[in-house]
C-alpha cells in the first residue's frame, strides 16, 4: 500500500508540475503561443487531483487499521 500511495503522490506531483508551467507560459509568453496550452489547464487540474485524493484515502486508510 505504501509504494502504491507514494507512485499516486509523486502522478500527482508530476501534474501539478505541468500545471504550474502551463499557467506561467500561458502568463509570460511574450509571443502568444502560450494561449493553445490553456485548454490543458482543467485536464491538468483533474490529473492532479484524483492521484492526490487516491492517495490521501491510502492514508488515511493505513492509518485508521492500527
Amino acid at each position: 500500500m505504501r509504494l502504491l500511495v507514494c507512485l499516486l503522490l509523486s502522478l500527482a506531483a508530476g501534474f501539478f508540475t505541468y500545471l504550474a508551467g502551463a499557467i506561467i507560459w500561458s502568463t509570460l509568453d511574450p509571443l502568444g503561443a502560450g494561449t493553445s496550452l490553456l485548454f490543458t489547464i482543467p485536464l491538468a487540474i483533474a490529473g492532479a487531483m484524483t492521484p492526490a485524493l487516491l492517495a490521501m484515502v491510502g492514508v488515511i486508510h493505513r492509518t485508521t487499521l492500527h
